[in-house]
């Protein structure tokens, strides 16, 4: 075990050595920090339904974002690496990326609107939620593409953190109680799109980028073109991510079921992120591995990675277990059983999640069987949504908790059906 557990560290030391992971795997830290603290005093200050309330229409705008991002974290970045040297075509990807998602994000706006109208659970409030849109605009104007593709994140990262700290220091003195709780959206989105903003600046500044104002719209929709598959295989997985808050905000009667749920996700994700930097510091590894053997000693190879994994998994969801009910306490002041239900229900996602993420990631996409595993992450989008909305009409929280882990186990069984194929295959 300890052995095991050595391995671990040292793949993870490998990754962290990447400057540009390094500074990734910072910001995400910083995420959760932020989210930690946002919950922490939401729920112990204002009130639980409250913090339904947030991630209800955090999710909701979710699903904007993915459509205004299109891909480009991907596919844009992949070309601005490889013209990094040319300032011509670094300028172009650049300005021409922002145009295509301002276009996206006037036509996200339109269809915002619409909605606030349609739904009424989102027009009893609708300042709430128009401010909320702040984020998506902030989103438009993130220019994390460029800085991805340059592989320079250093003062990005330092931008974006400190812009968080300075809406949670702002949202602590001016959010005091349920009366001042719609200026926090407003807040956030403000620093959020101040950041985006001088990344803007800072980018055209530090690599002397061709300002491009004239706007060709072939060259905008070859962009939304070549990022298509990509948008279509993170909308997919959109559906079983980000859907179940929205859901559940929709059918429950109270935003504090909302409020539950979120905090028992919001555990275990970070319990997952504990484990993600490993997966991803081995990537490239068993890339190259599998491109100079078969494809039956690859997926060997898969299944004998899990077989390493799963002790220390196992450890990973007991202590996440025996550890919630002090986070609850600390989040809330007391400790609700409802919230540590919802953690019970959703924590096996610790062991079958990781055993996806391997399976899909380290498998499906180094085997090049990338159509095969967005359309499994699609049937199990789907399969998540159909099980939420059923289970979370009669259960509300602990019906959507379910309905995440039996999609995961859907998931699990697929690929677990399609790797032996492949196997039989080979």
């Amino acid at each position: 075990m300890e052995q095991k557990i050595g391995n671990n560290i040292i793949f993870l030391i490998i990754g962290l050595k990447n400057k540009n992971s390094f500074y990734l795997y910072i910001g995400q830290f910083v995420n959760y920090i932020f989210l930690f603290f946002l919950i922490f005093y939401i729920t112990k200050y204002i009130g639980i339904e409250y913090l339904g309330k947030y991630m209800f229409a955090f999710s909701f705008i979710q699903y904007f974002s993915i459509f205004i991002d299109f891909g480009f974290n991907f596919t844009v970045t992949k070309s601005i690496s490889i013209n990094r040297l040319q300032k011509n075509k670094l300028s172009y990807y650049f300005f021409y990326t922002l145009w295509a998602k301002i276009l996206l994000l006037f036509l996200s706006l339109f269809l915002y609107l619409l909605l606030l109208n349609l739904i009424p659970k989102v027009n009893n409030d609708k300042y709430f939620f128009l401010s909320m849109f702040g984020v998506v605009i902030a989103q438009t104007l993130t220019p994390l593409f460029f800085f991805l593709g340059v592989e320079n994140l250093k003062l990005f990262t330092i931008i974006y953190s400190v812009s968080r700290f300075l809406a949670l220091i702002l949202i602590v003195i001016f959010v005091k109680n349920a009366e001042s709780f719609n200026l926090l959206p407003l807040i956030l989105s403000i620093c959020l799109i101040a950041a985006a903003i001088l990344s803007i600046f800072y980018a055209i500044y530090a690599y002397k980028l061709k300002i491009f104002l004239k706007v060709k719209v072939p060259s905008i929709i070859k962009l939304l073109k070549e990022s298509l598959n990509v948008f279509l295989g993170n909308s997919a997985s959109s559906l079983y991510l980000t859907s179940n808050s929205f859901i559940l905000g929709l059918i429950a009667p109270s935003y504090k079921y909302v409020g539950y749920y979120s905090i028992a996700e919001k555990v275990i994700r970070i319990s997952r992120y504990v484990i993600a930097p490993y997966t991803q510091a081995i990537f490239p590894k068993f890339s190259q591995k599998f491109s100079t053997q078969s494809k039956e000693e690859s997926i060997k190879d898969i299944f004998y990675l899990i077989k390493k994994l799963l002790p220390i998994l196992f450890l990973l969801w007991f202590f996440t277990i025996i550890i919630s009910p002090i986070i609850i306490y600390v989040l809330n002041g007391k400790f609700i059983f409802d919230i540590f239900f919802d953690i019970l229900i959703i924590s096996p996602i610790l062991l079958i999640g990781t055993m996806n993420n391997i399976m899909g990631v380290l498998g499906l996409i180094n085997l090049n069987l990338y159509k095969l595993y967005r359309n499994l992450i699609f049937w199990t989008g789907f399969a998540n949504v159909t099980f939420a909305i059923l289970l979370g009409y009669f259960f509300y929280d602990k019906g959507v908790s379910f309905a995440l882990t039996l999609s995961e186990l859907v998931f699990l069984i697929l690929l677990l059906k399609y790797l032996q194929r492949e196997s039989n295959l080979a």
